[in-house]
């Protein structure tokens, strides 16, 4: 097989010693078309099956050497490859495991550019198309600026913020903390649904790939963050019922994700990617081309790295999962009246009616800033990690990559955010009473009480929701027609 083949009476093809393997626009569509032939059809990555004959006519053209004397045509060309190529006859000798051995080199070398973009890797738009990525970074950067708004007024009574804007972050927050919730919910739920899809359905190749299901995780786990920080510093909030709803439903389903990543995720990519076998390559739909995307292509440090975030919020969020059971049981009137007992037999209302409540108070707000801030680093530093793998993927694969596409869901994602918006400008310009009573019928007016007055009326201490006794002022609505005061 050093020798060239005779395959006419016309023309002498060469031996595979003699091949030119080094022309990549043309080497790389060829193996890239193979491989994808094994991740689509399960069929043998030595087979040598090609649907696209044109690729193969192009990949032998410029194979055979430039000063090759016997002229050929494009028929030739194939029975070459039919003929030779494709004769496991031939591929078991020592001259063709050398060739293809250097081949395969080259590909994952030289052309490693070429390649990767010819393995047909379509991003995931639902996660991480330009609609998505704009809706995170709304989210974050005006929860960011909600929480140290509001931690400020809570740390100082001198600060300079006006007070029709602290009143336009304040009484926003609670629209602005329902709409996080709910983006939180339908996050975690897709990201459920797509682990599911993987396990009960291995019909879609595109499905198996680790930036699709640890994108989803990642900004699955994003999306709690946003919450976590409003919820720390929100005051004289209403609609708890709806809120402790919410907030199980959260953490029931990042129990799931997180069970759902660590069976599907880390037996299929970390232990099967890690040592893949025969088998495997060939039966799995899309393992051959995600095992050689995970080795060849895609950033693996910042993967890694990523993950260790992720990690690291599940244990700080598991940190406030304290703090939102605690609110979410004083809630509850019985249960409430319960630890207010408890708390006055030891003592502790005793000692806040002290001297020690304004230093109880003032402890508690330094923990809730860093708190904040933790979560604000989690939060962050997940969104700029995603982002930079999701460029990487753009980079590596750009005539396949469909996240600077825009869907129709994309669109609905920004949606979310423009009732806090109008809510925010609509008290920033009309005051807290008409800002917030636009929302209602002629038959309601807001009006403003403080928390000492809602507590005094309520018969009891400062309001579980009300954060630790803040004297922040809320708003109620009353009917035209009867003197009598209803929560909003």
């Amino acid at each position: 097989m050093s020798i060239p083949f005779n395959l006419t009476a016309s023309w002498l093809a060469p031996a595979f010693s003699q091949l030119n393997l080094t022309n990549c626009s043309t080497l790389t569509p060829f193996l890239a078309d193979l491989m994808l032939n094994v991740a689509h059809h399960n069929i043998s990555n030595m087979t040598m099956i090609s649907e696209d004959f044109t690729t193969v006519i192009r990949f032998l053209d410029a194979a055979v050497p430039n000063d090759w004397p016997h002229q050929y045509s494009a028929s030739e060309l194939v029975q070459w490859y039919l003929d030779i190529w494709s004769n496991p006859t031939y591929q078991s000798t020592p001259q063709f495991t050398m060739m293809w051995y250097g081949l395969e080199n080259t590909a994952y070398g030289a052309c490693n550019a070429e390649l990767c973009n010819s393995l047909q890797i379509k991003g995931d738009p639902d996660v991480s198309g330009r609609g998505m990525m704009g809706a995170y970074y709304i989210s974050a950067i005006l929860s960011t600026i909600y929480f140290f708004v509001l931690i400020i007024d809570r740390l100082s009574s001198s600060h300079k913020i006006p007070s029709r804007i602290l009143d336009a972050f304040r009484e926003s927050t609670n629209t602005f903390l329902d709409e996080a919730l709910i983006f939180a919910v339908a996050m975690l739920a897709s990201t459920v649904v797509r682990y599911a899809s993987v396990t009960h359905s291995d019909d879609n190749f595109d499905n198996y790939s680790a930036y699709r299901l640890l994108g989803s995780v990642f900004m699955s786990t994003f999306a709690i963050f946003p919450c976590l920080l409003l919820q720390s510093v929100a005051g004289g909030l209403r609609r708890r019922f709806l809120r402790q709803g919410l907030w199980t439903v959260v953490v029931g389903l990042k129990v799931v994700v997180i069970i759902q990543m660590n069976t599907v995720y880390i037996q299929r990519f970390v232990y099967d990617m890690s040592n893949p076998n025969d088998a495997q390559l060939e039966s799995v739909p899309g393992f051959f081309r995600e095992y050689l995307w995970s080795r060849y292509c895609d950033n693996n440090p910042l993967v890694a790295r990523t993950l260790i975030v992720e990690y690291t919020g599940a244990l700080l969020g598991l940190l406030n999962l304290l703090w939102l059971v605690y609110y979410v049981l004083t809630s509850l009137p019985s249960v409430g009246r319960s630890v207010a007992s408890v708390l006055e037999r030891s003592g502790a209302l005793g000692m806040r009616r002290n001297g020690h409540a304004a230093r109880w108070e003032r402890m508690w707000r330094y923990l809730l800033l860093l708190n904040g801030i933790a979560c604000s680093i989690v939060m962050w530093l997940l969104l700029v990690f995603f982002t930079s793998w999701s460029i990487h993927v753009q980079n590596k694969a750009p005539s396949t990559d469909e996240d600077t596409k825009w869907t129709f869901g994309q669109v609905l994602s920004l949606a979310t955010w423009v009732p806090v918006f109008i809510e925010w400008l609509a008290i920033l310009v009309a005051g807290p009473e008409e800002g917030l009573g636009q929302r209602l019928s002629t038959s309601y007016e807001v009006t403003k009480v403080t928390a000492t007055d809602e507590a005094r009326r309520m018969n009891q201490g400062p309001s579980s929701d009300n954060s630790h006794g803040s004297l922040a002022p809320s708003y109620s609505f009353v009917t035209e027609h009867a003197d009598q005061k209803t929560k909003l």
